[in-house]
């Protein structure tokens, strides 16, 4: 198969499923504002000028390492439930002669245009 047919399948697949596509996408874009937000608290150059901005600096950076780990964990629980609604038709896809390593080429290809607009 082409290189180019594995993304327009993929964008017609986010582009049929908009419904449940457009959560998932706010998802993303909160979890990593969240994540930035917080990386971005946590080197301030203005935090170490007050008093215990120091401390705060350590806690900020410890809140990033958990905010990650639970937006890893949120995501693919997320990216999960999207899978099993839409079995049906991955389960046409087959039929139709794909192989489960195309269905992971349309997958792979899906969680990168969700990410990179994320």
């Amino acid at each position: 198969m082409r290189k180019s047919f594995y993304p327009k399948m993929a964008w017609s697949g986010i582009s049929h499923n908009r419904k449940l596509y457009i959560p998932y996408f706010f998802t993303c874009i909160a979890m990593v504002m969240m994540f930035y937000i917080i990386d971005a608290l946590s080197v301030s150059s203005v935090l170490v000028r007050i008093r215990g901005g120091e401390t705060m600096q350590g806690m900020l950076n410890l809140g990033k390492w958990i905010i990650g780990l639970f937006t890893l964990i949120f995501l693919f629980y997320t990216n999960s439930f999207l899978n099993k609604r839409r079995s049906r038709e991955y389960g046409l896809y087959n039929v139709l002669g794909m192989d489960k390593r195309n269905l992971a080429h349309i997958h792979f290809w899906e969680t990168a245009i969700i990410a990179g607009i994320s």
